[in-house]
Order: C-alpha cells, then sequence, then structure tokens
C-alpha cells in the first residue's frame, strides 16, 4: 500500500528546547481550524484517530511529518509558518526543508533494526 507522506523539517534561529508536545500545541492554536493539526475539536472535545501529523525534536530541530490528509493540510499553513512560539520562548524560522513523496507501507521480508532518537 502507498501512502502520500510531506515531511517538513524547520531550521531556526536557536535550538529548540521545548519537546514535540509544545511544538504540537503551538501549531494546533495557531492553526485552529485544522483539527488534524492537534487532535482537539472545540465543541466535542479530542478527536480519536491515528495521527495523520506527527511532530518531533531532534537534537534542537523541529520536523512534521504529514500522512495522507496531512500532507495538504501542511501544505496549506506552510507560507504562514514564520516563527514558533513555544511556552516563554519564541523562535525564528531561518529554512524550511520539504520532502514530498509516496512510501509504501507493507510487512517487511526481513528484521529491521531501530534506534530510537527520542522518547
Amino acid at each position: 500500500m502507498k501512502l502520500k507522506t510531506f515531511y517538513l523539517i524547520l531550521n531556526t534561529n536557536k535550538p529548540i528546547k521545548e519537546d514535540a508536545s509544545k511544538l504540537r500545541g503551538s501549531i494546533g492554536s495557531k492553526f485552529e481550524e485544522y483539527p488534524l493539526l492537534y487532535h482537539h475539536i472545540r465543541e466535542l472535545g479530542y478527536l480519536y484517530i491515528y495521527p495523520r501529523v506527527q511532530y518531533k525534536v531532534i537534537s534542537g530541530t523541529t520536523s512534521i511529518l504529514g500522512i495522507e490528509e496531512g500532507t495538504k493540510i501542511l501544505r496549506e499553513i506552510l507560507s504562514d509558518l514564520n516563527e514558533l512560539v513555544l511556552g516563554n520562548s519564541e523562535y525564528k524560522i531561518n529554512q524550511k526543508a520539504l520532502f514530498d513523496q509516496e512510501v509504501e507501507l507493507g510487512v517487511a521480508r526481513g528484521n529491521r533494526h531501530y534506534k530510537f532518537l527520542a522518547p
């Protein structure tokens, strides 16, 4: 099965110190019209589905992955992402790296070895 993905790396003026939950909250509150970004619906509560937009902060760098429906949303908000406000810290986005692709999802033929970069 093929999945559309949109991977976005945001390089900021200084390393991000906060974790991915702060990033998710900041982007979700800035773009409330897109419940897939934050999984909250004002009148109903939470949106209980597999996250179509996933957030990571690895070695001070922000990365956001959109899957299927999440790819369209990330493309729509991309031009409005110029800064991040995470808690009491502000970060200016200097550069955006984009990777738009289709990936194959399925059963692997052999064992895969993974290394966790974030909890």
